[in-house]
């Protein structure tokens, strides 16, 4: 930038009672962020003007840093300082070049601890925001910078004590939650905590979706966009830059727990409700041999058949239904070819989305059954319960024991 110009822009930059529009900073890609004063100086539009030798194709919020992405949807008052801006390339480098090392290895590493050996951490691109005291163990939240979303990412982690000592690797259970959820609400009201204490596994709960991704309309409907990931990988736009929560979940989170903590990545076994069931049910039928068990609180289990799924694959896969039958769980265990896997699912007879067909368990049953494969099911039709976390509060010592026998076998 020349000096004539930054002389203007800073003239621009004086809150003068007669400037509409005041400029708040440059990005290192050398693009302008301005506020501009709308229906008094109490409100404010953010906006960008790109570099000019940007070429139109690149026209989108996909260059826009994260941290000015918040600025931008007023979650932070601050435009972001120079420094917190290289720090986030350096991060997001380090975290590509984890995820690329993951992906050419394409296998997991077997666990060589022995006891009393202690487990060194080899990645530092998590940001710690809270860990409490939690029934000998701890709850901790992280957020990172996420190579498969394009965002800043959060999840929860419990951690027994035997992992926070760091001399021997535990196994770990992964959790993915439904519609509207976060990574909190499982972790707050699903009463795991003092199952797995007892038993001595980790806990992780990712977020359900991309969160503050700019794309515009996400946060307009409940069912699509923020929330509402699906666990799918997008092919679609507005979506596919950001909603590739599939390859979030399977790759890049886990390698970043496994790199970080105390935990087994040979003794991994996943669990979730409604969506989340849908997410738990296809990943693990779409890596066999990876999970040791698999179990569902009322999931979607036909999704390419109800409301809940085909309004989804239609905007992130499109309108090619055997590109949604790759992430069906009910067409997916039909051509199931591999290990043992142990899946147990649970439904009430009182959920309203049982009743309006949106989660059709008995398609996944008779699918099942039907196939001959060596899945092992068992699923419970529960009098009286809804789909609600009282229900899964009710059951979810179950579950962890389910899990439990094959993690620590």
């Amino acid at each position: 930038m020349n000096l004539l110009r930054s002389v203007y822009l800073r003239w621009k930059a004086l809150r003068l009672p007669w400037r509409k529009e005041i400029f708040a900073g440059s990005d290192l890609d050398g693009n302008l962020y301005f506020e501009r004063f709308v229906r008094g100086a109490s409100r404010t539009r953010r906006r960008v003007i790109y570099r000019k030798d940007l070429s139109i194709s690149e026209y989108s919020d996909k260059i826009i840093p994260v941290q000015w992405q918040a600025w931008m949807r007023h979650t932070r008052q601050q435009p972001p300082t120079v420094s917190e801006l290289l720090q986030d390339i350096r991060r997001q480098e380090r975290i590509a070049a984890n995820v690329l090392k993951l992906a050419e290895t394409n296998s997991r590493k077997p666990n060589t601890s022995l006891p009393g050996e202690k487990f060194q951490p080899e990645n530092c691109d998590l940001e710690l925001v809270s860990k409490n005291r939690c029934f000998a163990g701890e709850v901790r939240k992280y957020r990172h910078a996420s190579v498969s979303t394009k965002c800043t990412m959060s999840f929860n982690i419990y951690l027994p004590d035997t992992a926070l000592s760091n001399t021997t690797k535990v196994p770990v259970l992964f959790y993915l939650s439904g519609l509207t959820c976060n990574e909190d609400n499982m972790i707050t009201k699903g009463g795991a905590i003092p199952f797995l204490s007892s038993e001595c596994i980790a806990l992780v709960v990712p977020d359900t979706s991309p969160r503050s991704s700019g794309i515009e309309g996400e946060d307009d409907d409940w069912e699509l966009g923020t929330g509402a990931g699906f666990y799918v990988d997008a092919t679609q736009e507005p979506w596919r830059n950001h909603y590739n929560m599939y390859s979030y979940v399977q790759t890049e989170l886990q390698q970043l727990v496994f790199s970080s903590f105390s935990i087994d990545s040979t003794r991994v076994s996943i669990f979730g409700h409604s969506m989340g069931g849908h997410g738990a049910l296809i990943l693990s039928l779409r890596n066999p041999g990876y999970y040791k068990s698999a179990s569902a609180f009322a999931p979607i289990c036909h999704p390419s058949t109800s409301n809940w799924g085909q309004k989804q694959f239609k905007a992130y896969l499109g309108p090619n239904t055997e590109d949604w039958a790759k992430y069906d769980a009910t067409e997916l265990v039909k051509t199931y070819d591999g290990p043992e896997l142990p899946i147990l699912l649970d439904q009430g007879d009182s959920d309203q989305f049982y009743t309006n067909k949106q989660l059709q368990p008995s398609h996944f049953v008779i699918a099942t059954k039907s196939s001959k494969n060596a899945i092992q099911l068992q699923d419970r039709m529960q009098p009286g319960y809804d789909h609600s976390y009282y229900f899964i509060q009710t059951f979810m010592e179950d579950h962890i024991k389910f899990h439990a026998r094959y993690l620590k076998n």
